[in-house]
């Protein structure tokens, strides 16, 4: 950045806090590798500016990282061929994948925010397996239902 494009950049943010009347405004500015978040204050007693900075690359490293995990696990999700699904503490669905919306016949608007007991044999009304999803149904020695995978 040369220095005429310093002094740009202080005039808008300058100017910005003009057009808010008074108070502050603060950015996140990338120099170089590291991030700052800066804030402008106007003084409004004495008619200054006060310009305070702090270091906050380590949070916006941490940010970016956390968005590629979670574009890694919502790949994962969409394109498994394996049924998921997802609930909350509270056992409501929160999400699950296409493999399970062929699997139970229903498309995730249906499903999303409902009880996890919408899957138990007293609700088994409201849900239609699809077997033919690749999967086979079988009674197991306990009374349950099992699902192996069709090989």
């Amino acid at each position: 950045m040369t220095k005429g494009h310093k002094h740009q950049f202080l005039m808008d943010f300058i100017n910005s806090l003009k057009k808010m009347g008074t108070g502050s405004i603060t950015k996140d500015i990338k120099i170089g590798d590291s991030w700052y978040e800066e804030t402008l204050a106007l003084v409004s007693s004495t008619k200054t500016y006060m310009i305070y900075a702090r270091d906050i690359t380590s949070r916006k490293n941490a940010e970016v990282a956390l968005q590629e995990t979670r574009d890694y696990l919502n790949n994962l999700l969409d394109y498994a061929n394996a049924p998921i699904i997802v609930w909350d503490p509270s056992f409501h669905i929160t999400q699950f994948n296409h493999a399970f919306e062929r699997l139970i016949d229903k498309t995730a608007e249906d499903v999303i925010g409902k009880h996890l007991d919408i899957f138990s044999r007293k609700n088994s009304e409201n849900i239609q397996w699809n077997t033919s999803a690749g999967l086979s149904r079988r009674k197991n020695g306990s009374g349950g239902d099992h699902y192996p995978s069709q090989r």
